[in-house]
């Protein structure tokens, strides 16, 4: 009797790892199918902003007739948010790769003032709304062979951080000097900060705290693809902080020849 008790308890077992891995399987389908479209969408958008590139180019050099300068103004506008689009649909594709093990990089020279500035003007509006004070300072020559798509996701991110989560009239300084044979970028804010408790979990998928979510309506992955991209092109990214006094983010790349 007992032995057959144990028999059909075993069994139970069985069925249910068989249950459970069949439900897993299911799951993944699911999962990769969705993210299979989500990867479709994101190549059908890519075409159109790249045309969308072509005539905005066409209407600034005037080639479809004069403009005034308010005209000229809106392109501009229009276009850095083209810009800023594309490059985020660069990014999703760049994290898709990570999770797959698959990313490739391909250094090239950068001018560090220039990544930084481009990335500035992906929070400009963030900037204009908030009365937020910028400040970048190091020196112009500097430059590091770096990926320059990933480096700008990286900047991107952090910066978007730092303006979201910086009160009105607050302040965001960026620094970059040459440490040894380092290169190191410095972010700081003069926002929310980030408590105790919520330090250790800062760079993993999907968190945000709960001052996070009340100020902005964000999914918990900038941080988590910030710190797997600087891994990916070797460096690190650490941050220091304290409740409403602001946080630090630092990033370090090594310096190296092509």
């Amino acid at each position: 009797m007992l032995l057959a008790i144990n028999v059909i308890i075993l069994g139970c077992l069985f069925l249910l790892l068989v249950f459970e891995e069949w439900r897993y399987r299911q799951f993944r389908h699911r999962f990769l199918s969705v993210r299979e479209h989500l990867l479709s969408i994101v190549h059908q958008l890519r075409s159109p902003l790249t045309s969308l590139r072509k005539y905005g180019h066409m209407l600034q050099e005037r080639e479809l007739g004069p403009l005034s300068v308010a005209q000229v103004e809106a392109l501009s506008r229009m276009d850095g948010a083209r810009e800023e689009m594309m490059e985020g649909l660069n990014r999703f594709l760049s994290a898709s790769k990570l999770e797959e093990g698959s990313i490739s990089v391909h250094p090239v020279e950068v001018r560090v003032r220039e990544a930084i500035d481009a990335a500035l003007q992906s929070i400009s509006v963030y900037v204009v709304e908030r009365r937020l004070d910028i400040s970048v300072q190091g020196d112009r020559r500097l430059s590091l062979v770096i990926d320059p798509l990933l480096l700008h996701g990286i900047l991107d991110e952090l910066l978007q951080n730092a303006a979201v989560y910086t009160p009105v009239e607050g302040s965001v300084d960026v620094s970059f000097s040459r440490k040894g044979s380092k290169l190191e970028i410095t972010i700081r804010d003069t926002g929310i900060g980030i408590s105790d408790e919520e330090r250790p979990h800062v760079f993993e998928k999907f968190y945000r705290g709960d001052r996070a979510r009340a100020m902005y309506a964000g999914n918990g992955l900038g941080l988590y693809f910030a710190r797997q991209f600087a891994g990916t092109l070797g460096g690190t990214l650490s941050f220091v902080s304290r409740v409403d006094r602001g946080t630090t983010f630092t990033l370090v790349f090594p310096l190296r020849t092509r």
